[in-house]
């Protein structure tokens, strides 16, 4: 191996926390694409629409070694709540150049963030982000600018959309929020260890923006609630406590990270939990994930796409 190559082979270790490439396969005719993988959810989107999305990768051999020559990443909106054909599957494919080590890709769509019938992406090697918009195959990418003293590697991976049409990138730690805010008219991403002004916000569990209004929601450990704060305001409170799970904003939705993962919903004109919305619960264990109808593991009424489902290939 090369100086360039044991260069890049310390690189990767050291900011994607990679190994060693696998030898290459002599059974196998290189390149070949692998089969679909990583199937995820993005975002709730209303009463019965999701976004799931999915990789496949190009892999060639060099020097009895693999390497990443392109992947391709497929969005997908289907109904969660009565399996039938997706409303709409397309891939965007990304050539990756000198890349001969397989980590996490980098063109990646951010996860919990959905707005204007588009998600979040970003290609972090080439600093530059966009936003994909359901029903099309092509992203119009712009550079970005981050100011953080934390590596974008790990910041920018959860986002949600903020005031004044700005994006929220957000990582909890156990005592604090470390947030960073980016422009999508300037390109800059600026970073902040607490949101000054608005203390309250340090406490939530999650932060959104609803109707470009600051909401979040909060363990309330003594009434073994959630509230629903917006504005700083208590608007309502649940029943979700549950010992202590995660809650994670899907634009108006909220999910209770759980053994299985509740799906609620929050009124956009009174701000309070949404009694009427017919619950879904979410198992995350399956790729693509699983949508049941009640928070029993062991029924049969659920519905899951296959990447067959999703992209018919």
């Amino acid at each position: 191996m090369n100086f360039k190559r044991i260069l890049l082979a310390v690189l990767c270790i050291a900011m994607y926390g990679c190994f060693r490439p696998d030898e290459c396969d002599s059974s196998l005719f290189y390149p070949y694409w692998s089969e679909w993988t990583k199937g995820r959810l993005i975002s709730i989107i209303d009463d019965s629409l999701a976004v799931l999305s999915a990789d496949k990768y190009k892999i060639a051999c060099k020097d009895n070694e693999e390497f990443l020559v392109s992947s391709r990443t497929g969005l997908s909106l289907v109904n969660y709540r009565i399996k039938q054909k997706p409303l709409s599957a397309d891939t965007f494919s990304y050539n990756f150049e000198g890349v001969y080590f397989l980590f996490n890709p980098y063109f990646k769509i951010i996860g919990n963030y959905f707005k204007d019938s588009s998600v979040l992406v970003i290609d972090k090697p080439n600093k530059t982000f966009g936003f994909w918009k359901i029903g099309t195959s092509s992203i119009k990418f712009d550079k970005y600018s981050y100011s953080g003293t934390y590596s974008e590697y790990y910041d920018l991976n959860e986002a949600s959309p903020w005031v004044d049409g700005n994006i929220l990138f957000k990582n909890r730690t156990d005592t604090a929020w470390q947030v960073a805010v980016l422009n999508p008219k300037t390109g800059k991403i600026e970073q902040y260890d607490s949101f000054k002004g608005y203390e309250w916000l340090n406490e939530c569990r999650d932060i959104t923006s609803i109707e470009n209004k600051r909401a979040c929601v909060k363990f309330n450990r003594e009434t073994e609630s959630v509230e629903l704060i917006v504005d700083g305001k208590i608007t309502d409170t649940s029943s979700l406590y549950y010992g202590l799970p995660n809650i994670i904003f899907n634009g108006n939705y909220i999910i209770k990270r759980a053994y299985l993962s509740e799906v609620c919903k929050i009124g956009t004109k009174n701000f309070k939990f949404d009694n009427d919305f017919a619950p879904v619960w979410i198992d995350y264990y399956y790729n693509p994930p699983r949508f049941y109808k009640d928070n029993s593991k062991n029924s049969d009424d659920f519905v899951q796409y296959t990447y067959e489902d999703l992209f018919g290939w």
